[in-house]
């Protein structure tokens, strides 16, 4: 599937549509078909909402046609070694990303921080990451461990300030995949076999750590209350999109 950028605003096809960003007043442009899709970007738009908006296009295209093969969408981070992926799953605020990036620190590979979608194939599941920028929580306590000092000095490369009366969610230090990876000196792996599912519950008067095996049907629950949608909902129009090259009418998930 190709996607074209057009910077030129005065040939416009007459049958694209208007699409903008959430954090933006102006319109871009799109045009679908089942093989190609192209965008124009507004001339008066800032040069960083036109990079954010083309990111986030292509991403959710590509959650698509994924969908369109036949992919379930889970809310959870994911890393992988020798070929083996460990998806981390769970609810808001359980630890998703400081799981992820403590096993980035430990020589995992990087796969996805917020999406992950699925597919039963035969031998297993095999997993692939959506390129969504991790949100890193700079908390005291979390910063002040000598393993996190290198996104210290990556949030004073970028003139980022750590406020102390800040809220979990305001107090967030984004970093893109790429950033993460190297950061960690580990690589970004575009997809993986599932071989493992955590579900964290922290415990703050726990002195070690506990590992219980999850039973199927919890498991089960798990994984269908973190089902997520392929399309974010600035980008419904991408819902028509069903390109032949990527239609399956197998199971998603079974």
């Amino acid at each position: 599937y190709n996607v074209f950028i057009n910077e030129n605003f005065d040939n416009v096809s007459p049958n694209a549509i208007p699409f903008k960003e959430q954090n933006s007043k102006l319109y871009s442009k799109i045009e679908l078909n089942d093989l190609n899709a192209s965008i124009w970007l507004n001339p008066e738009e800032d040069v960083l909402t036109n990079r954010q908006l083309i990111i986030f296009t292509i991403t959710n295209i590509y959650s698509k046609l994924l969908y369109n093969n036949g992919y379930y969408f889970l809310h959870c981070s994911c890393v992988s070694k020798n070929g083996k992926a460990i998806a981390i799953c769970g609810e808001k605020n359980v630890g998703k990303t400081v799981n992820l990036l403590n096993f980035l620190s430990h020589g995992y590979n990087f796969i996805t921080n917020d999406m992950l979608a699925i597919k039963k194939i035969e031998g297993g599941i095999i997993c692939h990451g959506m390129p969504y920028y991790v949100g890193v929580r700079m908390t005291k306590p979390w910063i002040t461990e000598p393993t996190n000092k290198k996104y210290i000095a990556f949030a004073n490369e970028h003139n980022y300030k750590i406020p102390d009366n800040a809220s979990l969610d305001e107090n967030k230090l984004f970093i893109s995949p790429q950033n993460v990876a190297k950061l960690n000196g580990v690589a970004i792996s575009p997809f993986s076999k599932l071989e493992v599912i955590l579900n964290p519950h922290y415990d703050e008067s726990a002195s070690k750590l506990n590992l219980k095996k999850m039973g199927g049907e919890n498991l089960k629950a798990l994984v269908y209350s973190q089902k997520l949608s392929p399309i974010h909902s600035s980008k419904a129009f991408l819902n028509n999109l069903n390109s032949n090259a990527f239609l399956s009418t197998k199971s998603r998930l079974e």
